[in-house]
């Protein structure tokens, strides 16, 4: 039987970023009502452990993984939906129809459906086990249990993280990428070439160049008629930002996700977006810009929620990109993928790398660091931050910045 409830604040989606938005909203209006309607069966969770740590440690459970504590709902009056995907908004109405035919009325929106893993549409592709929830998690480390060896398909972020951390649980791993290297996305091709290195010499096969033509339950067939036996496959090669209900909203949608301004307030002033699925107006890059990860989503949320209370301001968040695979820590701030030059510092072999890189004009667009004492990290991240927000040029080091054994953090001068 269906019903219908009206809210104040409906936030849509039940991930990193609906977690933060309603904290943002609490920490603002402590009166009015909010509901987070969700697809999940966990209320908003950080996904990153799900890749790495969570896959080892049968201690983990999904709860260990919540980005707030159980009693944080029920004490700030947040009522939760799980298992509710949701099937239409209609703007007008100002209502929400889930899948089920409950009704949700709202006074504000925040959109916040995130995105979607793309399966293999090839022959046996249903047999490849997917990477998005925790219900995935589970499923995959239950099954690796049993596993003496694993094909993971798709060589980005969250193909060499598996693949490096169910070679350190001692399976025998081999990660198939269809591009001629790996984290082919990933604006730092020094960066990528490390990552293989680091998982070939860990044991991990790696086959590049060659795509995967069909699957069945006990083997992988690639293109170049080549056979590999295994367990079991896991698929990642990307995902699809869940749009097609803005659409057909009629919400402004761009070339991956929902147009919103710097505010992140979409083409309806009553709907807001964020994480993986916003597409807003950057105030540093100077066009819409859309990201996909864990920190951008909580960033996102949080901000989204601050203006859905009333304190309405553009969002300065920087982006914010990590990623781990076995021993090394890669961070990535700015917009490098806009960049229209770049500067390798460091050894490459070692690694110890920072890489540099700047737009057309100079000014600082971005960088990367790869190494194995992530602690190191945190003041090259800090300086990447406050070179981009003071739109700092530094096009006249470029003689310097040729040397690999410039000191990035030299470019604190220039600040």
């Amino acid at each position: 039987m269906s019903f219908e409830r009206r809210f104040d604040y409906l936030l849509l989606g039940g991930g990193t970023s609906c977690g933060y938005c309603a904290a943002a909203i609490r920490d603002i209006d402590k009166n009015r009502t909010i509901a987070i309607v969700s697809a999940d069966s966990e209320p908003p969770y950080d996904r990153p452990p799900f890749s790495k740590g969570f896959l080892k440690n049968d201690a983990m459970s999904p709860d260990d993984a919540h980005c707030k504590d159980e009693s944080f709902y029920p004490e700030n009056n947040i009522e939760l939906f799980l298992q509710t995907p949701i099937a239409s908004v209609h703007r007008g109405s100002k209502k929400v129809v889930a899948a089920n035919g409950d009704e949700f009325a709202y006074g504000k929106l925040l959109y916040a459906l995130g995105a979607e893993p793309i399966p293999l549409s090839i022959p046996g592709g249903e047999h490849a086990q997917l990477l998005r929830t925790a219900s995935d998690g589970l499923a995959i480390r239950e099954r690796a249990k049993s596993s003496k060896k694993i094909c993971v398909v798709g060589g980005g972020w969250i193909g060499a993280e598996v693949a490096a951390t169910l070679q350190s649980m001692g399976i025998a791993v081999t990660l198939i990428e269809k591009m001629p290297d790996l984290w082919p996305n990933v604006p730092s091709r020094a960066s990528a070439s490390a990552v293989k290195r680091e998982l070939e010499k860990n044991g991990v096969e790696v086959i590049v160049g060659n795509q995967v033509a069909a699957i069945d339950s006990k083997s992988v067939r690639l293109e170049n008629g080549n056979v590999i036996d295994c367990d079991f496959v896991i698929a990642g090669i990307g995902d699809t930002p869940r749009t097609h209900i803005a659409r057909e909203a009629g919400l402004d949608v761009g070339a991956r996700g929902i147009r919103a301004n710097s505010n992140l307030v979409t083409s309806d002033q009553s709907i807001w977006t964020s994480g993986d699925v916003c597409e807003a107006e950057d105030i540093y890059l100077g066009k819409h810009y859309q990201a996909e990860h864990h920190l951008h989503a909580k960033a996102t949320g949080a901000h989204a929620g601050k203006g859905m209370a009333g304190e309405p301001a553009p969002f300065d968040g920087v982006p914010y990109f990590f990623s781990d695979v076995g021993e090394l820590s890669y961070i990535q701030r700015g917009y490098p993928e806009h960049a229209k030059e770049s500067f390798v510092l460091g050894d490459p072999e070692s690694p110890v790398l920072t890489e540099v890189f700047l737009f057309q004009d100079g000014r600082f667009a971005g960088g990367s660091d790869i190494r194995r004492d992530y602690k190191q990290q945190d003041p090259i991240s800090d300086l990447f931050e406050a070179l981009i927000k003071a739109r700092t040029n530094i096009g006249a080091l470029r003689d310097r910045l040729q040397s690999p054994s410039f000191d990035v953090l030299e470019l604190k001068s220039l600040l």
